[in-house]
């Protein structure tokens, strides 16, 4: 069997531009096709481009016409949508040391699966997927939680055209200064795109927030005397005022602590 896309006197000849390739080890077509037997043309199709493709097998012999096989398919992109769907309000300024719960929703609406999935995250901590399936209605069944990392670990995790994963984490903010919240999904089938195409670097959330600690300033509002009497009881006010227009200071705890002067 012999296979030349440039000789038309070759049993097999692929055109030129299409994506096939034949499985040499599977093809069994011979110069005869004897009475009863039948001829196997077994290869790939392996598309570069999107939109409406028709691949065409045709059998050309001497004693009759030529006979063809077509084969249609939609060439189409895998993409991956995130969304959050718990609000937060990304325009204020956030407090030092704050903890919110925030909840994603990465979906596949392309009408085939992505695979080799990885998630990506910052300022988020206890991070946990799920996958949510169609229930037949217009809801979800969810299975159970598990931590980002184990999900991490499964190279083969997947989601199915119509499926969902739910990601949960705690924004904690730890650091002051302006920060940038990111959520990263990256599959597989990002490889067959155009190194330019911005959507290359996968399904992509991000949100610039400000974190700012809370200013409390310390006052000696009554002050001792510069000397007092051995045995005797004098009033002292300390004053701590919250200079925020947006945070309350939680968590107070004040301390007392009597030391010889200068320490």
């Amino acid at each position: 069997m012999e296979n030349n896309n440039q000789d038309e006197n070759k049993l097999i000849k692929v055109e030129e531009g299409t994506n096939f390739t034949i499985d040499l080890d599977e093809t069994s077509i011979e110069k005869i096709l004897e009475k009863d037997k039948t001829a196997k043309l077994v290869g790939a199709f392996s598309p570069n481009a999107l939109g409406k493709k028709k691949l065409t097998a045709i059998f050309n012999y001497k004693e009759g016409d030529v006979v063809e096989v077509s084969s249609e398919t939609e060439v189409i992109q895998v993409k991956l949508n995130i969304e959050l769907v718990k609000p937060v309000d990304f325009s204020k300024n956030f407090p030092l040391n704050f903890e919110e719960e925030v909840e994603f929703l990465i979906k596949n609406e392309t009408g085939l699966d992505a695979t080799e999935i990885q998630i990506k995250t910052n300022l988020l901590e206890n991070v946990t997927v799920e996958e949510g399936k169609p229930d037949g209605s217009e809801g979800y069944n969810w299975e159970s939680p598990i931590d980002l990392d184990i999900f991490e670990k499964n190279n083969s995790s997947k989601l199915d055209p119509s499926h969902r994963f739910r990601v949960k984490g705690k924004l904690k903010t730890d650091e002051t200064g302006e920060k940038k919240l990111t959520i990263l999904v990256k599959y597989r089938e990002l490889e067959s795109l155009a190194e330019d195409d911005l959507e290359k670097q996968g399904a992509k959330f991000e949100e610039n927030i400000n974190i700012e600690s809370v200013p409390i300033e310390g006052l000696l509002k009554k002050t001792l005397p510069d000397k007092t009497k051995l045995g005797n009881s004098y009033n002292v006010i300390f004053n701590f005022i919250n200079k925020s227009k947006q945070f309350p200071a939680t968590d107070v705890r004040i301390e007392i602590m009597q030391g010889e002067e200068g320490t």
